[in-house]
């Protein structure tokens, strides 16, 4: 199952369940987006919402405006088992859930203009923050 040509504009809630690697070469807006599974790679630097939750191998997502990890669908924060890259391009980024890596990789979190917030953990082996220089 892929998603390699997602392009998806929307005022409600999207799950994404994903048993294989999925990108998207088109943009996603929505105001929540839930991903349960597989390996995720969302980097279109159109994509825009508002809520993140993930349960998955691994993500890597990029927003461009404020976005909070957050809980969708009853899915809280981000868990990965192979890492997390969540990139905000402008706007806030807000940790409302946890955000956890149980396995190898990464949890990279950037936000390239504006406020990193963190009000919940994030729990991994590797913490790569990056910001602003």
């Amino acid at each position: 199952k892929h998603i390699d040509t997602l392009s998806l504009q929307t005022k409600s809630d999207k799950t994404i369940t994903q048993t294989t690697t999925g990108t998207n070469p088109g943009s996603i807006a929505a105001k929540n987006v839930e991903i349960v599974s597989g390996t995720v790679t969302l980097n279109n630097a159109n994509n825009n919402i508002a809520t993140l939750a993930a349960k998955a191998a691994s993500v890597n997502f990029v927003n461009n405006g404020a976005l909070t990890i957050g809980e969708v669908n009853g899915t809280k924060g981000v868990a990965t088992t192979g890492g997390a890259s969540v990139i905000t391009r402008t706007g806030n980024l807000t940790i409302k859930e946890n955000v956890s890596n149980n396995g190898t990789g990464d949890v990279i979190l950037v936000q390239e203009q504006m406020q990193l917030q963190m009000m919940a953990w994030v729990a991994t082996s590797k913490l790569a923050p990056h910001l602003p220089t």
